[in-house]
């Protein structure tokens, strides 16, 4: 039902208004009562109202003001109703997805986010953008040292194995385990009675040719004395063999180190035939450390780069030392993928000891002027990001 109101304003200017009433009781003279007096107060001389409904019922009212009396045409009415209509079907939609499940989880997010916003004042942004500048300055401009950390394990950075090259009987052992002996140093002797008979024999054998030599010359015999010649380089060779094999038969120190094999004097008076091991022994003053690398940092690793030990045994004592060589070939360790890197260290006071445990930090190679210093930001972000980076790059096209 539609009430026409027409009325004079203060003005005197002709005022009219068009009202749509749907399901609800409408006085005329009400309308009037409280529209009127907020036309002319804001200069308005036309209004007209129509209602926002659909089958499901009435949404709200759609009102339109203007300073003239009579601004709408019939066509313009029509449009208008045509721009209500539509404007039910958006306002329903939304009540619709209100009632969506979890449609509103994030609302009150949001009404928090935009009271925390609508209370910053511009002065507040300014301060916070440049704070963040301030940040990222930081993380990129402050350098940094890299170091890769790892678990480490103590061996001899140099072992050898003393063998004996003939078979003989020990005869008397010099070392016990534990013992720093010297390059060069007695460590066993062998039997040597069998080789001093050759060794006289071959002896006897060469005076013989000499003297054979000497008489053949004296009589001028040039066909003898090079058949004695012949004889006497002979035995002369015989007696420099048997005189080395002499040698062989003490067991002597290849390096300075210390005698590792365990009741190594309890060997007297056993047999060693041609090859067999007497003992070993592993250099005191230099030590390696094993650190197995993951193969996402064998990137930041390169020969001859400073390594940093610290043992279980010593926690206060810092063992410096370099990057010998890196493996070439990975292996599993948990699931996961490890280069066997091996670091060569000066061995304090003889502290460290095969076998001890500690961690090792491997200072990076690269960085700004291949200096290993790199941006803070990198060092502290890089682990993150190229973890992050891994699944993101499996996800791309």
């Amino acid at each position: 039902m539609r009430q026409r109101l027409e009325w004079v304003s203060l003005q005197q200017a002709p005022v009219s208004a068009d009202l749509y009433e749907d399901g609800w009781h409408l006085d005329p003279d009400d309308a009037r009562a409280r529209l009127v007096p907020f036309l002319e107060a804001n200069s308005y001389n036309g209004c007209y109202a129509m209602a926002l409904r659909d089958d499901q019922g009435t949404l709200g009212v759609m009102a339109l003001l203007s300073r003239d009396a009579d601004f709408l045409t019939p066509n313009n009415k029509e449009t208008l109703a045509i721009l209500a209509s539509q404007t039910t079907v958006a306002i329903r939609n939304a009540q619709l997805y209100q009632q969506v499940p979890l449609a509103n989880f994030l609302q009150p997010l949001a009404a928090r986010r935009a009271k925390l916003l609508s209370a910053l004042p511009g002065s507040r942004w300014l301060e916070y953008a440049r704070k963040g500048g301030l940040a990222v300055s930081f993380l990129v401009l402050v350098p940094w040292p890299m170091r890769v950390g790892t678990d480490a394990t103590v061996v001899p950075a140099e072992r050898r194995i003393v063998s004996t090259m003939t078979g003989a009987v020990v005869d008397r052992v010099a070392i016990h385990e534990g013992d720093v002996v010297q390059q060069g140093q007695l460590l066993a002797q062998l039997d040597d009675s069998e080789a001093r008979v050759r060794l006289a024999q071959a002896q006897a054998d060469l005076s013989q040719a000499r003297r054979d030599q000497a008489e053949a010359e004296f009589r001028n015999d040039p066909a003898m004395a090079g058949q004695a010649k012949i004889r006497t380089d002979l035995h002369a060779a015989e007696y420099l063999f048997e005189q080395r094999r002499g040698d062989l038969l003490e067991l002597r120190a290849p390096i300075s180190g210390v005698v590792v094999t365990p009741k190594v004097e309890q060997k007297a008076g056993t047999m060693l035939h041609p090859g067999d091991a007497f003992c070993e022994i592993v250099d005191d003053e230099q030590m390696a450390a094993e650190m197995s690398v993951p193969e996402k940092d064998l990137a930041l690793l390169r020969q001859g780069t400073t390594v940093a030990l610290k043992l279980n045994a010593f926690p206060t004592t810092t063992f410096a030392g370099t990057v010998e060589r890196i493996g070439a070939e990975t292996r599993s360790e948990a699931g996961d993928q490890y280069f066997l890197v091996r670091a060569i260290f000066q061995n304090i006071d003889g502290r460290a000891r095969d076998g001890m445990l500690g961690r090792a930090r491997i200072r990076a190679s690269g960085g700004w002027f291949q200096s290993g210093w790199y941006p803070i930001g990198y060092v502290l972000l890089r682990s993150a990001f190229l973890s992050t980076w891994q699944k993101v790059w499996g996800w791309l096209p």
